[in-house]
């Protein structure tokens, strides 16, 4: 405060830019998505959809392919036949890559394979015909970034994005760690001379790297490289008092990264072996591999796993034998095919964002958070991987299409939005004038979003449809052909369903219950143990067939009225639901004796079903899961 620095008005305008495009898209996209009966379209939340919808797609279109391999293990070695070299003409690629990638140790020879298996069933043990001592060298990452942290903490944590965001803002307020938003992996040198004297003071000067260390690199953008990297505002202390289980975990990962940052290589002695067996001509390969100095790995104590820290003690020398191990798993003959490329999880979603330029440090979390929410439902997240509803390719594969042209999706493109973000950083370093890039960008969104507009009226909408339906399905056989002249549903264009629509209205046609709304009764009156007729009698209608749809119909009224009777009558807890509660106390650490004496019972299972309920969603809030509960995919 007593050294300010006059505000950079071209972060500002770069900001005010930035703001405006995401209201601008997001209004006008947003609104235009609702005749889908969908709820939002972004500037970044629709490109990093479609990261999630192509890989779904991907998947979908993935063609597997068989293959053989066998393995075998010692106690000390895993070996793999080597089947076939690169120019053998039975040579074995995945031809799922766009450069396919050969694996020597698989094979579609059946035959070849089965006499490799049968012997090492039959022999027991490899010769060794040649060996190679090597060595090699890990180095450290750089310190953190917020994309790199929220990979790191996803992966070793397995916290969600949210959740990672969360426990740093509570040590950020601390003040225990740097700003918690930047794209920055650069360290202050006072930092860095701090966490020097302490690796020298407890582990010795030769376990430093040579001044300055990772230094790390700036950031591209103004805005963000405003701050450091994440790391300890005190990087003597290692371990701060008053931390609970979350933030000492989180802290932990900060600290040790920026430390070996300043600390030398770790080192690895290797060793390549081949061998053969008798009875079969292929050679079976295996490498072996012992750390030999701990250098940066010291950092991380015992959050990573302990390496091999011993050389293998046969199978050195060329000539010797080893000995298979006989059991289920060695040899084995493995019958397989290539699987998918597999969902993308939180932190490997940002990874991508960050690697197609879509969004910044302080807008990751949140933007994962909106794919995942209830009222979006575009996502669903099964065993921490991330699964597009029907809606969300909807969006991606229907509506973002009609905003450009020739099969790409113009302004919710990954590299138009990388662009506007590279323009926006212009603004920010002075090369582009602000109105200049905002006059670009509301011309072109103009003009996709008039384009957009007029698709809409060559069809009508699912939403249109639906309702037309309803409509229709009021009338008699007869009143239905006289309306619709001849014409089917698929049949007539936007324009046509909104004059129908309109003419139906006019008649004061009352649109019937939708499926939702008669599902839902179906499903409270089997809860209640109501029969169809009494529901009707309850509705104040003659028969089922004859509620009213809308908010206001007969059908809603029954509803609320279920609903009532139903929260007035003590409900035990789903299977489901005692079984989700007992995995999220575990998770929170949670003594479930301890819990259930709260509320005077010995088990969930005594509990109130509302109670149960309610505890689910107390729990996930304390743990950072978004949204009311888990979602079965469709």
């Amino acid at each position: 405060m007593d050294n300010p620095r006059e505000v950079d008005m071209n972060l500002v305008e770069a900001a005010k830019v930035r703001r405006f495009m995401d209201r601008l898209v997001g209004y006008r996209a947003s609104k235009f998505s609702r005749s889908w009966n969908l709820t939002s379209m972004g500037r970044v939340q629709t490109p990093t959809l479609g990261i999630l919808v192509e890989r779904e797609l991907e998947r979908l279109a993935f063609e597997p392919q068989p293959y053989y391999a066998v393995t075998a293990d010692s106690d000390e070695f895993h070996f793999k036949v080597r089947f076939h070299e690169k120019d053998d003409s039975e040579a074995w690629f995945d031809e799922s890559t766009d450069k396919p990638k050969h694996h020597p140790d698989r094979t579609n020879n059946q035959v070849l394979a089965e006499e490799a298996f049968s012997a090492l069933k039959k022999y027991k043990s490899v010769e060794v015909t040649d060996v190679k001592a090597g060595s090699r060298k890990s180095k450290p990452q750089p310190p953190f970034s917020t994309p790199t942290l929220l990979r790191k903490a996803g992966s070793d944590l397995n916290w969600t994005s949210k959740r990672v965001m969360n426990v740093a803002n509570g040590l950020y307020q601390q003040g225990l760690i740097t700003y918690l938003r930047t794209d920055s992996t650069r360290t202050s040198p006072e930092a860095r001379s701090t966490i020097r004297e302490y690796i020298s003071k407890n582990v010795g000067s030769e376990a430093l790297r040579a001044a300055p260390g990772i230094v790390g690199e700036v950031s591209d953008s103004a805005v963000q490289d405003a701050h450091e990297a994440i790391r300890p505002t005190d990087p003597s202390n290692q371990s701060p008092d008053g931390l609970d289980k979350a933030q000492m975990s989180l802290y932990s990962l900060i600290w040790s990264r920026f430390a070996a940052s300043q600390m030398v290589d770790s080192e690895y002695s290797t060793l390549s072996v081949k061998a053969r067996v008798d009875g079969f001509e292929k050679i079976l390969t295996s490498s072996k591999s012992w750390r030999v100095k701990t250098g940066w790995e010291w950092a991380f104590g015992d959050q990573r796993a302990t390496p091999n820290l011993n050389p293998p003690k046969t199978g050195t020398t060329v000539g010797s034998s080893i000995q298979i191990l006989m059991n289920k798993e060695s040899p084995r003959l493995i019958v397989d095919e290539t699987k998918p490329p597999s969902r993308l999880r939180q932190h490997t979603l940002v990874e991508s964002m960050q690697k197609r330029g879509i969004g910044r440090p302080s807008t990751y979390a949140s933007t994962v958070d909106k794919l995942l929410d209830d009222k979006r439902r575009y996502v669903v997240s099964e065993n921490g991987s991330l699964i597009p509803t029907d809606r969300g390719i909807l969006l991606w594969e229907e509506i973002a299409p009609m905003y450009g042209n020739d099969g790409n999706r113009g302004v919710f493109e990954s590299e138009f939005t990388a662009g506007m973000e590279a323009s926006l950083d212009g603004i920010e370093h002075g090369k582009i004038e602000a109105p200049d890039v905002w006059s670009n960008f509301v011309g072109g969104f103009s003009e996709a979003h008039t384009a957009a507009l007029e698709l809409r009226r060559s069809k009508p909408t699912p939403k249109q449809k639906s309702f037309l339906k309803q409509l229709l399905n009021s009338l008699s056989e007869q009143e239905q052909s006289e309306i619709m002249n001849g014409m089917s549903l698929e049949d007539i264009d936007g324009s046509t369903a909104k004059d129908l629509i309109e003419q139906l209205r006019e008649m004061n046609v009352v649109a019937g219950a939708s499926e939702k709304q008669m599902s839902l009764i179906l499903r409270l009156c089997d809860q209640l143990d109501i029969s169809l007729d009494d529901a009707a009698i309850l509705g104040e209608v003659k028969s089922i067939d004859e509620l009213t749809g809308g908010r206001s119909g007969s059908a809603s009224v029954l509803i609320s009225k279920l609903i009532e009777i139903q929260g007035g009558r003590p409900r035990p807890p789903t299977e489901r639901q005692i079984k989700y509660l007992r995995s999220l106390l575990e998770k929170a650490e949670v003594n479930e004796e301890s819990f259930c004496k709260e509320y005077s019972t010995k088990s969930i299972e005594e509990l109130d079903g509302s109670v149960v309920s309610n505890s689910i969603q107390a729990m996930r809030e304390r743990l950072g899961i978004k949204g009311r509960g888990r979602r079965k995919r469709k």
